[in-house]
């Protein structure tokens, strides 16, 4: 698993956060299924974190994409993906942590 710090999101902003998988799959496979992103809390005060996703995430090729919204000024969020891929029934994780700051 890997995770990276994004870049800061204001809470009026609406982004889209992008999962590229391409260094873990392997020839021939290819993302099944709906992928699973999740939203915790990572520091800050937000009691609802999953609040933030909007929608369900968009797969194209080997990247996921899931529309943020809002967010608590302050809160740092951990946005984690997993997929799973065809043929080979193999399962990958990526992380992130999101910060989120009023301009």
């Amino acid at each position: 698993m890997t995770t990276q710090t994004l870049s800061p999101k204001d809470p009026a902003e609406q982004i889209a956060v992008t999962f590229d998988f391409s260094a873990g799959i392997i020839g021939g496979e290819t993302i099944t299924g709906t992928p699973t992103v999740t939203a915790s809390s990572a520091g800050g005060s937000d009691t609802e974190p999953s609040a933030i996703l909007s929608g369900a995430p968009l797969v194209s090729g080997s990247l996921v994409m899931q529309t943020i919204v809002g967010g608590i000024d302050g809160a740092t969020y951990k946005l984690r993906c997993l997929i799973t891929l065809t043929p080979s029934g193999r399962k990958l994780v990526l992380a992130g942590l999101l910060p989120v700051l009023t301009a």
